[in-house]
């Protein structure tokens, strides 16, 4: 038995693929710039003060909108307030992923750690799969209750990855943490 999937449903557009490039670069420069950035000791606990709050509140926008995910997946919610809950959470989620990259420039990462390393490749991801998100939950809107299984799919692939980053970034920067 062959699965044969049709992922036309699913497509993601130009723009969304020029978003993703530019949400991952926003990343990857922000880290890069980290090198040429230096704190005083005295301003490094308020800027990881925003860095933890961030990550508050973009992870938990994330976390709240799979949880809604799977109320919707168990019958629990239907799909429109899956979509509506998601659409008011992604403005959070954005800022908390920005707040982050911001934050985490000023803290002095050191790019020299491949634990590190992991860490802006799992934020990246996780920016990739945020766009991806936007584009999935564009599709998901054309569709009443009843979304083809592809995007179901993809949904749970997007749901997935985008906990694997999230927590790949979160528990990197907990040793990091502990490490200094």
């Amino acid at each position: 038995m062959t699965l044969e999937l049709d992922l036309r449903p699913v497509l993601i557009t130009a723009a969304e693929i020029r978003l993703t490039l530019l949400a991952v670069a926003f990343v990857i420069g922000t880290a890069a710039a980290s090198s040429l950035v230096s704190l005083p000791e005295s301003v490094r606990l308020i800027v990881l003060f925003v860095h933890l709050g961030s990550l508050v509140v973009g992870f938990g926008a994330v976390l709240s909108i799979d949880w809604y995910g799977l109320l919707w997946l168990r019958g629990r919610a239907t799909l429109s307030d899956m979509i509506n809950h998601a659409h008011r959470a992604t403005t959070l989620t954005w800022c908390g992923l920005i707040g982050l990259c911001l934050s985490g420039m000023l803290l002095s990462p050191d790019l020299n750690s491949p634990l590190t390393l992991i860490k802006i490749g799992a934020v990246a991801g996780a920016a990739a799969v945020g766009v991806c998100a936007l584009a999935a939950g564009r599709r998901l809107r054309s569709w009443r209750d009843n979304p083809p299984r592809q995007v179901m799919i993809f949904g749970l692939v997007l749901a997935g990855a985008s906990q694997v980053f999230w927590w790949t970034a979160v528990v990197i920067g907990f040793l990091a943490r502990e490490a200094r």
